[in-house]
């Protein structure tokens, strides 16, 4: 909803400039979303930046996080679950989140390779959630009659997380105009899992 009346902030925002603030920092209805965290601030987020301009270097065994987190990849296929052809992208999503996280930061991962059927697909994520800090799912997100990731995942999804599906169709649209047949998902749980749902395709990982 938008709001039109004293209660909205001046436009452009204004900026202030302070010596003991961070320069150009916005202040929009005292929201924090854009601004900058000094050293205390940042590590009670539970991230390292010492850590994190050695991802541009290539070193991913680096430790980002001050906590470590457990990781589930599930992915969601029936021809990989049959053994039809070897599952890619499951993998490529570990080394994906490896090389983000640093390999330090990960306490585990948990793998599963599932059919597209809404029961198994729930029970894995039934098993994993409260016990990984992230799920990640690969496949099963678009138009087909057998297609069930987005909507076995709703049914524990408590808090949805629109900005990183946004984030995930903007990147996607730009490869190709065929993403938007694709039914991204993310949110938490009850249990203060976050879920992301992935498309299956390697490319799309």
């Amino acid at each position: 909803a938008l709001v039109i009346g004293p209660l909205t902030p001046e436009m452009p925002p204004k900026v202030e400039v302070n010596a003991d603030d961070d320069v150009g920092r916005q202040h929009l209805m005292e929201c924090d979303c854009g601004k900058s965290h000094g050293p205390e601030q940042t590590q009670s987020l539970g991230v390292d930046l010492k850590h994190n301009d050695s991802h541009s270097h290539g070193h991913h065994n680096e430790k980002r996080l001050n906590l470590k987190i457990r990781i589930g990849v599930l992915t969601v296929s029936d021809r990989a679950a049959k053994g039809v052809y070897d599952d890619k992208s499951g993998p490529e999503l570990v080394n994906g989140l490896k090389a983000v996280l640093g390999e330090d930061s990960i306490d585990g991962v948990d793998s599963l390779i599932v059919p597209d059927e809404a029961k198994e697909i729930e029970q894995c994520l039934s098993e994993w959630d409260g016990h990984c800090h992230l799920i990640v799912t690969t496949g099963g997100t678009g138009c087909g009659p057998r297609d069930f990731t987005p909507e076995s995942t709703n049914k524990f999804i408590e808090r949805e997380c629109p900005g990183m599906v946004f984030k995930m169709m903007q990147f996607g649209l730009q490869k190709t105009d065929f993403a938007c047949l694709s039914r991204y998902n993310a949110g938490i749980t009850q249990k203060q899992t976050m879920i992301i749902n992935m498309p299956g395709k390697v490319k799309a990982v």
